[in-house]
């Protein structure tokens, strides 16, 4: 929740989404309710950016390891 609240980052709300995003895909339970609360303030384009910008890392981080 760093880039959410600005917390030794710049605030980034498409950032948060996207890491938020990540973690509800590695399993984490707290996760989806944050992804709710932080998708409320990005209009349609901004979520489907940070969904792109999870694709893309997870491609980048598993794709080589097979983990995907």
């Amino acid at each position: 929740m760093a880039y959410y609240a600005g917390e030794g980052v710049e605030r980034d709300p498409v950032e948060a989404h996207k890491w938020l995003l990540l973690a509800a895909d590695a399993g984490e339970l707290q996760a989806q309710g944050h992804i709710e609360e932080v998708s409320v303030l990005l209009t349609e384009q901004q979520v489907a950016a940070a969904r792109r910008a999870a694709d893309r890392w997870n491609k980048r981080h598993f794709s080589r390891q097979g983990d995907l």
